[in-house]
């Protein structure tokens, strides 16, 4: 999975016309993809944030020629070529060494790493901003700095059996599109990143995991123990969250100088009733205009006078928008 924002920052404004995806010179006889325009696009020497490609050890794709004519081709190898790329390769797993560059981890002993990540972990029982950041410390006590948030979704499906889990149709649309703002879907309509019904990202600054009913992980995620409250003197991470509204135009960067502004605590101000509280405007928001810079310049106080919300997963400190009264999320760590 990866946020929307990335889509609607990096990618969106790039977007190549169709007759890209119908050209594919390596393999002529099919399209390409998404992901190939993204190599492309972040492989060129002149892209501005010239970001990193990780490759697999071993790839993903179909290691033996596939049955079916619609997938037998770009996805898939004659079992001669497989031997030939990887009879000879030698693994991490079979490395040792004092000294170890990259870290080998076998399946039995990240499901053995995921269940303590879950055991020691903080159940919650909302992702909604501003209810759980009063429920954060502000500066967690070093004890606490790796502590995940552990959120039981019992109408998530998936995980029994490695069954992968749809996104439409129950709680991860609701969880993971809707409310986190994540592009979930991927084509084959599984959630992304779904791991034997768990699905981690990071939220308000934390690591979440979020566990489906019929996850092996279940009874681990059971054992999580409420978040503790905060200790007196200690700010939570609602009290030390400070709102500030900008001046038109201005990023939220600029307008929290010297403070600091966090895109992932901006939905901290993405709620109707804090915009009208904050800018003393009527009660109604409508949803950010998304040819104003995706919507990322939002929520805020537009230059016909209404509020309107952001949207989630587009939302950043850095973006601007001529005459947008934005208001920011701003704190002092």
């Amino acid at each position: 999975m990866i946020p929307s924002r990335v889509y609607w920052r990096w990618l969106k404004p790039q977007w190549p016309h169709d007759e890209f995806f119908r050209h594919n010179p390596a393999f002529p006889e099919y399209p390409r993809e998404w992901d190939d325009f993204v190599r492309l696009l972040w492989a060129h020497p002149e892209h501005p944030q010239r970001p990193a490609c990780l490759y697999p050890e071993v790839p993903r794709s179909h290691h033996q020629q596939d049955p079916s004519p619609r997938l037998s081709g770009p996805h898939s190898t004659t079992a001669a070529l497989q031997r030939e790329r990887f009879d000879g390769m030698r693994l991490a797993s079979g490395v040792h060494s004092a000294v170890s560059i990259a870290m080998h981890t076998s399946a039995a002993a990240y499901d053995v790493w995921l269940a303590w990540q879950l055991r020691t972990g903080w159940r919650i029982a909302t992702v909604e901003p501003r209810l759980l950041a009063a429920q954060l410390p502000a500066v967690p006590a070093k004890a606490e700095a790796d502590v995940a948030l552990v959120l039981f979704c019992a109408n998530c499906s998936g995980g029994n059996g490695g069954t992968p889990a749809p996104v439409n149709g129950d709680g991860w649309a609701k969880l993971l599109v809707r409310q986190l703002g994540l592009l979930a879907r991927g084509p084959d309509g599984a959630v992304r990143g779904h791991y034997r019904g768990l699905v981690g990202l990071r939220w308000l600054g934390r690591r979440l995991w979020i566990v489906a009913a019929e996850s092996p992980f279940a009874d681990a995620a059971a054992q999580a123990v409420a978040v503790p409250p905060v200790t007196p003197g200690r700010p939570t991470l609602l009290e030390a969250a400070r709102l500030v509204a900008s001046s038109r135009g201005e990023s939220c960067v600029d307008a929290c100088a010297p403070a600091m502004c966090d895109d992932g605590l901006l939905p901290l101000a993405n709620a109707c009733v804090v915009l009208s509280e904050h800018f003393d405007a009527s009660t109604s928001c409508d949803e950010a205009p998304s040819d104003v810079d995706g919507g990322a310049a939002f929520p805020g106080k537009g230059t016909d006078g209404r509020l309107y919300l952001g949207h989630v997963a587009q939302m950043r400190c850095d973006a601007r928008a001529a005459n947008v009264l934005r208001l920011c999320v701003c704190i002092e760590l």
